[in-house]
């Protein structure tokens, strides 16, 4: 399958088609950001690998925030 950025449109067509609300998950879009369909803002691909390195570099931020606030209050 190749890969290639999804339009808005294509974005929010395939969104429809699929019924995604939540989430937002193709793996033929190379697009790492998307609009949100229901709200305003945007969310991340899921299926693309990019969107994961982000969810734990700010997961790894916030746990790393928490251990240095609890060693200095502490």
């Amino acid at each position: 399958m190749v890969k290639y950025k999804f339009s808005k449109v294509e974005v929010a067509q395939w969104q429809k088609e699929h019924n995604q609300s939540v989430f937002y998950i193709n793996k033929n879009d190379s697009n790492v950001f998307v609009k949100r369909r229901y709200s305003f803002g945007w969310t991340v691909n899921l299926a693309h690998p990019v969107a994961w390195i982000i969810i734990a570099v700010l997961i790894a931020l916030i746990v790393f925030v928490n251990m240095f606030r609890k060693a200095t209050l502490g």
